[in-house]
């Protein structure tokens, strides 16, 4: 018998008997002796299970690592199944979406498939991938048994990305799915605002006033999607020469809105100087700006 033979008895023999400290120490010497020896799967696979069961994983992902790396064993899913997780907890989303990828291609149970597309939609967000994002929110949505805050999480990633690439009529169409009871939900009521802000910026001006008196009647608790609502609807009055109506509806706003620190009533004083400035002292007007922002204040950060 081989030395890597003989080392690697030990090791079995070991966690046979539950002696994971023995199985721990041994263990990494058959690995860095051996790498390619030819139990080296089974043992990574010992390591791994050890340091597990002593709430080790951060110890236990070299020897993960090692499973993921070989289809063909039967370790080869439940090591990723911690290891993308683990992962993403971590804050390294390229590798966990990596490691979600290849565990989607396993076809899990349907809880691991849950938990795989929860996974990679999450990645994809934090990793800015805005294709991905749209795929892996379908893919998620498409599970259809999931909670509803998740899926409107999904929903509002979806609609998001498809603004960034340009595709505004899906994101229109998305929002609006977002958007059906904005009065206490506040993701509808931004979704209400988002809407706004597509045709704003396809200069559908006809089309605004329409949808900020629905969003009135809805008769919402957060009012700053309102307010900033309330603004945009200013803000294509005036590119439309009507600078008393725009003016009319921000002393409205200042007078109606309650909450004074949140940039609402100052981005109404601002856009009224700039109206004013237009009409009385003749300035130009800024050049009108089509870009749809997610500004600080969304959906993500809890407004």
């Amino acid at each position: 018998m081989g030395g890597d033979s003989l080392c690697f008895a030990v090791v079995a023999k070991r966690y046979a008997e539950g002696d994971c400290l023995e199985v721990i120490e041994v263990g990494n010497a058959y690995v860095e002796h051996y790498p390619k020896g030819r139990d080296s799967v089974r043992a990574a696979f010992y390591l791994a299970s050890c340091y597990l069961k002593n709430r080790d994983t951060a110890n236990a992902v070299p020897s993960l690592e090692r499973l993921a790396g070989w289809p063909s064993t039967e370790h080869y899913m439940n090591s990723l199944l911690i290891l993308a997780p683990y992962l993403e907890r971590r804050g390294e989303y390229a590798k966990a979406l990596r490691h979600f990828e290849l565990l989607e291609r396993e076809n899990p149970s349907h809880q691991a498939r849950y938990d795989t597309r929860r996974g990679m939609l999450h990645c994809a967000v934090q990793l800015g991938d805005n294709e991905k994002i749209i795929d892996y929110a379908k893919a998620f949505l498409a599970l259809g048994d999931t909670p509803e805050e998740l899926r409107e999480y999904a929903k509002y990633q979806k609609a998001r990305s498809e603004v960034l690439l340009g595709r505004m009529e899906e994101a229109y169409d998305g929002f609006a799915e977002l958007g059906l009871q904005p009065k206490k939900n506040p993701i509808a009521a931004e979704a209400r605002y988002r809407m706004m802000q597509i045709r704003y910026s396809q200069k559908r001006w006809e089309t605004l006033m329409p949808l900020l008196k629905d969003f009135v009647r809805q008769r919402t608790v957060h009012r700053y999607w309102l307010g900033k609502s309330h603004l945009l609807m200013a803000q294509a009055q005036m590119y439309q020469g009507e600078f008393a109506k725009a003016s009319e509806l921000l002393l409205s706003l200042r007078k109606n809105y309650d909450e004074p620190d949140d940039g609402v009533v100052q981005e109404s004083k601002d856009l009224d100087l700039l109206i004013k400035k237009v009409r009385i002292l003749n300035e130009d007007l800024p050049p009108f700006d089509p870009a749809v922002r997610f500004e600080k204040g969304g959906y993500e950060d809890g407004k």
